[in-house]
């Protein structure tokens, strides 16, 4: 969410975002009137599709191909990385482990109803998380885990004016997503 609310995306990249997160099909629920209020999708798609995603991986790919790390642990994880890559771990360069990671961090999902993002997180995620992260209890457990990330400030909400110029720039025409089948 933190790059949605930060980087100006091609249009091809917000079409195929609201491909990925059934923009069209689903609409926010009143708990999650702070997220459409800045352009962002339902917790339904983006967590329906995060499910998605990772049990198509986990079905596809075999084990003996397969390295999951935690976003937070990438700087942690390098060496292990690097082996499982078959790089030399001395060639990887450490400072880059996260350089995609978003620099201002405006914490939009703490600010929902926690017993609201916990129903949604079970209701879409709970079996994935329970094999890939078993140590992750409650949606606590992840903010305070995200809350030690390093190089990273927190952001007050962005403003509303750029809320809505985000929120213009997210519509996507419908002949778009009527194409689109599952």
């Amino acid at each position: 969410m933190n790059h949605e609310l930060v980087i100006n995306a091609s249009p091809n990249w917000r079409r195929l975002s609201a491909l990925r997160f059934r923009t069209n099909e689903l609409s926010h629920p009143q708990p999650e009137e702070q997220l459409k209020q800045y352009g962002l999708h339902t917790l339904d798609g983006y967590l329906s599709y995060w499910a998605k995603h990772n049990q198509a991986v986990l079905r596809t790919v075999p084990a003996e191909r397969l390295l999951v790390v935690q976003t937070h642990e990438l700087a942690q994880k390098i060496n292990d990385i690097a082996r499982f890559a078959g790089v030399p771990v001395q060639s990887v360069n450490r400072e880059k482990s996260h350089a995609s990671q978003a620099k201002t961090r405006f914490n939009m999902l703490a600010r929902l109803d926690l017993n609201y993002l916990e129903e949604k997180i079970a209701e879409h995620c709970r079996s994935l998380m329970v094999t890939l992260f078993p140590e992750i209890k409650s949606v606590a457990d992840v903010l305070a885990k995200v809350e030690g990330l390093s190089g990273v400030r927190d952001a007050p909400y962005p403003t509303e004016e750029k809320g809505k110029k985000r929120a213009e720039r997210q519509a996507v025409p419908s002949i778009w997503h009527s194409s689109y089948k599952e």
